[in-house]
């Protein structure tokens, strides 16, 4: 299994992802390895699909699927 939090630099809402995922992983008994990617302009936004900050993927698949297309903008209101 691969995990994955996609954020862009400076996102409010990253560790508390990473966080979360974490417990998740360790809750379920599976290993709590986690890749850290950042998300730096369009260019990569494009070609991970990216579909705001943060994502998380499991074996590359995004856990909350977004509409629209890729955008660097946050996933997360406050």
């Amino acid at each position: 299994m691969k995990a994955e939090v996609l954020s862009v630099p400076g996102c409010p809402h990253h560790a508390a992802a990473v966080g979360r995922l974490k417990e998740e992983l360790a809750s379920a008994g599976l290993p709590v390895e986690i890749e850290e990617r950042w998300v730096v302009d369009e260019a990569d936004a494009r070609a991970l699909n990216f579909r705001g900050s943060p994502s998380v993927r499991i074996d590359g698949e995004d856990v909350e699927p977004a509409t629209g297309g890729p955008s660097l903008t946050c996933r997360m209101n406050t």
